[in-house]
């Protein structure tokens, strides 16, 4: 840690400093933003989705209708295979800016909010401030899902008014893409690849399904919308994994792609 850090940087480091890839648990880290939040006056809600996973929400001032949420994620993508020339989890800084896993996407608004808390009168507010922190957004927003769920089976409700602290190049975004994704399955016929005419390879079919989704993202990529507002305003589909086959002397049987659309 800097010795000249701001309040926002050390707590950053903190939050960095916890690997929290979205296939490991968070309890740590949402605990301690619930402890932090609990010791500034707010009150403090756990849900626990699964094991090791865990959403906060800490709520602030009279409970009327309206108020402002702010939301973040506190899961972070995977650091494996990535040319890091410095520990993913330990804040560094290099030529006047932060490195680490998570200090854009998004501890670090997650920190800016846990000070700017800390620095707020509370007491003074006149509608709800609400820190709802969710587990899981970066494989399929399953916190918040999962939170979204109890909520409504609950007969409550969050803020209408949320700022959720994606990185957005400093500009407030107010619209932007959703996210579907399609598992498609090629299934052929097994046999020994020294006798390739008895089977059916799914890898070669999954090679055509392959050539077909070139053409709908030529045919995605030439409707455009809020190009305005949007970096790239068409609808965007990327080929995220493919597997398939079990031996390299077997006709390999099964094919899986799995296709983001956005």
């Amino acid at each position: 840690m800097g010795e000249d850090w701001s309040p926002v940087e050390q707590t950053l480091d903190r939050l960095v400093g916890w690997n929290t890839v979205s296939h490991r648990p968070l309890v740590t880290m949402a605990g301690w933003l619930a402890d932090r939040a609990e010791s500034a006056g707010m009150r403090v809600e756990r849900f626990e989705s699964s094991p090791g996973k865990v959403n906060v929400i800490a709520t602030a001032g009279p409970e009327v209708p309206g108020g402002l949420g702010l939301s973040g994620h506190m899961d972070v993508v995977p650091v494996e295979g990535q040319a890091w020339t410095t520990d993913p989890f330990r804040l560094t800084t290099r030529e006047g800016r932060l490195f680490g896993r998570g200090t854009c996407d998004m501890k670090g608004f997650i920190a800016a909010s846990v000070e700017a808390i800390v620095q707020t009168n509370l007491k003074r507010l006149q509608r709800p401030l609400v820190l709802v922190w969710t587990h899981d957004e970066e494989v399929g927003c399953q916190g918040s899902a999962a939170l979204v769920k109890t909520l409504t089976e609950q007969g409550r409700t969050l803020p209408k008014a949320m700022v959720v602290g994606e990185p957005t190049d400093f500009r407030v975004a107010h619209l932007h893409p959703g996210h579907s994704t399609f598992i498609i399955e090629c299934v052929g016929r097994p046999a020994h690849s020294a006798r390739p005419g008895l089977g059916l390879s799914a890898i070669a079919l999954a090679r055509d399904v392959l050539v077909a989704l070139m053409s709908v993202e030529q045919t995605l990529s030439e409707t455009r919308r809020f190009e305005g507002q949007l970096p790239t305003p068409y609808t965007l589909l990327n080929v995220g994994e493919i597997r398939g086959g079990s031996a390299v002397n077997i006709i390999p049987e099964h094919c899986r792609i799995t296709v983001g659309i956005r």
